[in-house]
């Protein structure tokens, strides 16, 4: 298990905050991700507080377990280790922010680079000094990520592909299309509209971040998810996964 916020596990909680001018604290899972039938009761507790520059706006709190020794980060719904930007736009209590809005629904996520893109909007090739505006190198680093979550970056993916189709709920032909297009054509709008596509096929149910989590975790992008508390895990299989990528 991570010490401190090593990223070996990704532990997913709801945040809660009592008033506005009180802290922002998570709902402490029951037991800690090391944790097998039969061991004694997790002793758990914030250990401490992550402040993060980009991200979530407020501070990720890192739990510890002492009855197994270790430590993890709590993460709030819609996020993902790593990340500037959340996976799926989600409140507080897990609950999504932009319920069935079309392609709307993942402005201001992750999938911001394949939007832009393929409207042909591309970021800037330079930023100034301590600005947080992305650059176009990060939105082709995007671009990538996306085509690699989908399993449309490589014809060697069939398998994921398969196993994508039945976990999202999207036509098969769709993927199959986009990763028989990719490798015809790599430019950066014409991969945004593919990708866009498939975010547009993909039904708009409350447990779409529970199931683009478990998508990356397929796709060996980041740790098996673990959905605490009263958010329902999405279905899939554990499968030998690639090890987790730089920050987006």
């Amino acid at each position: 298990m991570e010490r401190s916020a090593s990223g070996r596990v990704y532990v997913v909680v709801e945040y809660r905050q009592r008033g506005p001018s009180e802290k922002i604290t998570p709902c402490l899972p029951e037991v800690c991700p090391l944790h097998e039938s039969g061991d004694p009761r997790c002793r758990l507790g914030i250990h401490h507080y992550r402040q993060r520059k980009t991200g979530p706006a407020f501070s990720l709190a890192v739990a510890i377990c002492r009855t197994h020794q270790g430590g993890f980060t709590l993460y709030p719904g819609g996020w993902t280790p790593y990340s500037r930007k959340p996976l799926v736009q989600l409140t507080l209590d897990c609950t999504p922010a932009k319920p069935d809005e079309g392609a709307d629904t993942f402005s201001g996520t992750l999938f911001d680079a394949a939007l832009d893109a393929a409207r042909h909007y591309f970021w800037p090739k330079e930023s100034e000094a301590d600005s947080r505006t992305p650059r176009f190198s990060t939105q082709l680093r995007h671009l990538r990520w996306a085509a690699t979550l989908f399993g449309i970056d490589s014809p060697a993916s069939e398998a994921l592909r398969q196993q994508l189709v039945e976990l999202l709920q999207i036509p098969g032909q769709l993927l199959y299309d986009c990763t028989r297009e990719i490798a015809a054509q790599a430019g950066g709008e014409a991969r945004g509209k593919l990708i866009s596509t498939i975010l547009q096929a993909i039904p708009k149910t409350t447990v779409i971040f529970q199931k683009l989590a478990a998508t990356g975790h397929l796709a060996g992008l980041w740790p098996r998810p673990r959905l605490c508390g009263d958010m329902l895990s999405a279905p899939f299989r554990e499968v030998r996964t690639r090890g987790a990528p730089a920050s987006l």
